[in-house]
């Protein structure tokens, strides 16, 4: 089972979808908590610093510049403030700093930067959020902050939304994967089953897990539909088969009663010619009769699969020259020529005879109106092709006649149609029928297409190498 065949199905589709939106919503979600907890810590973070400034302004304004030098010397120890005073000349009075550091500016009046301050191993470095101001006499204080915990939580933060959105994804393509791979193993084997019951086989049935799912409740119904279906054309069936069998006993015995008769009445000399002409006509009439009935019944066989000849691995292009051979002199007698460009090796898997008859009846069709569409007495010519390509073997019927309408030639292809070109002939307008359904049996197709002049019947059938050996069942 592909990887392909498992993403393009539906249900992995579906997966990606509520994945995508699990995704959102995790994405929404912890941005929200991103946005609150980060926005809650720089307004605390803020205000202290705010808070901080105000009271030092406060001390200078109250007790001059020795008490603000003092207040601020006395903060100078390892903790989360920093500040620095400096004086208009750029000298440095107190704080825990010594000089002013390059910010990066944050927006607001806030500004970031980077320190070292001597740690237990060494230097530390430290990250500062730090808001300034000049006081009365330019005197410049900076009062701010040690923000590298709060950093620490959003990087958290974020690494935690990064990693949840990753195994979101990976969790969503796995399970997509998995639901799609469990759907499409029921769908194929509802398609295999729905394959053979088109192939004719009506005994199978959709299979089911018994779980009561959406494609339980499908194979259900069209079980059940399947069962109206195989009642209702096995009914026909058996009323066809009644029908054809009923009729060929008494055809037969007519049949048989009027070759005593002529046989009799032929020896004594007491029918006249015009008589005799009559007895052998209907004579011909019944035996067109039966073979009409023949190929209804056979037809019914192929259709309802009934068959019991085993498949076996052929060579097409062998039987279509074995079938040519038989054909050669009635095509003589036609003013026809039958011609052969069949490529080496056509391998498929059928049943000799089925293809034998669906080729016979090809090849008879065209000598019987693939004449010369002028009538000038040439002589015509039959080509029998056949080709491979790819996994599939052609086989191609192709005639010099009228040829057939756009309109009607898939039409020809059912029962007991017969152009108004052909009625004037002897036919049963059951001979394409019984081609296309010896194709359908054999898993292929069969269509016709101008030749220009004249019309080509194209046989296609999957090579031996496309299909695993089976029984006609």
């Amino acid at each position: 089972m592909s990887i392909r065949k498992i993403f393009a199905t539906s249900a992995f589709r579906m997966a990606l979808l509520y994945m995508l939106l699990f995704s959102a919503s995790v994405s929404l979600l912890l941005g929200y908590v991103y946005w609150s907890t980060v926005g809650y810590l720089t307004s605390r973070t803020d205000a202290a610093v705010i808070g901080e400034i105000e009271m030092l302004v406060d001390q200078y304004r109250r007790f001059g510049l020795s008490s603000l030098i003092r207040e601020v010397d006395s903060s100078r120890h390892p903790g989360e403030n920093v500040y620095l005073l400096v004086g208009p000349d750029g000298m440095f009075l107190a704080g825990t700093l010594n000089v002013r550091p390059l910010p990066t500016y944050a927006g607001n009046n806030w500004i970031e930067f980077e320190h070292y301050r001597p740690g237990g191993s060494g230097r530390e470095v430290i990250l500062a959020r730090a808001r300034a101001v000049i006081l009365p006499g330019g005197l410049y204080l900076m009062v701010g902050r040690d923000v590298r915990d709060q950093r620490e939580i959003e990087h958290l933060i974020t690494g935690t939304l990064a990693w949840s959105l990753g195994l979101t994804v990976l969790l969503g393509l796995v399970g997509g994967a998995l639901v799609g791979r469990n759907v499409l193993r029921r769908i194929d084997a509802i398609n295999s089953s729905i394959h053979d019951i088109m192939e004719g086989d009506l005994s199978r049935r959709l299979p089911t897990q018994g779980i009561g799912d959406e494609l339980d409740r499908l194979s259900y119904n069209v079980n059940d539909m399947i069962d109206r279906i195989e009642s209702l054309m096995e009914g026909m069936r058996e009323v066809s088969d009644d029908i054809a069998h009923d009729l060929r006993s008494p055809l037969n015995r007519m049949r048989s009663r009027l070759e005593l008769v002529l046989m009799t009445k032929g020896k004594n000399g007491d029918v006249a010619a015009e008589q005799h002409r009559a007895l052998q006509d209907a004579i011909g009439d019944i035996d067109e009769l039966l073979r009409l009935f023949d190929s209804m019944l056979s037809i019914a066989r192929l259709e309802a699969c009934v068959e019991e000849s085993q498949w076996e691995r052929l060579d097409l292009a062998m039987v279509a020259r074995e079938v040519g051979e038989l054909y050669a002199p009635a095509a003589e007698e036609s003013n026809e020529v039958l011609k052969f460009e069949l490529e080496d090796s056509l391998m498929i898997r059928g049943v000799r005879e089925l293809l034998g008859q669906a080729i016979s009846n090809l090849i008879e069709n065209a000598i019987r109106y693939g004449g010369e569409a002028d009538g000038n007495g040439r002589q015509g010519q039959i080509e029998v092709r056949g080709r491979r390509e790819g996994k599939n073997v052609f086989l191609e019927v192709r005639d010099r006649g009228r040829g057939v309408p756009a309109q009607d030639r898939e039409r020809v292809f059912d029962r007991f149609i017969r152009l108004d070109s052909s009625r004037n002939t002897s036919g049963s307008g059951l001979g394409l029928s019984l081609v296309r359904a010896v194709v359908r049996r054999h898993g292929g197709d069969a269509c016709m297409k101008d030749a220009d002049p004249g019309c080509r019947v194209i046989l296609r059938f999957p090579s031996a190498d496309s299909i695993p050996a089976r029984k006609i069942e």
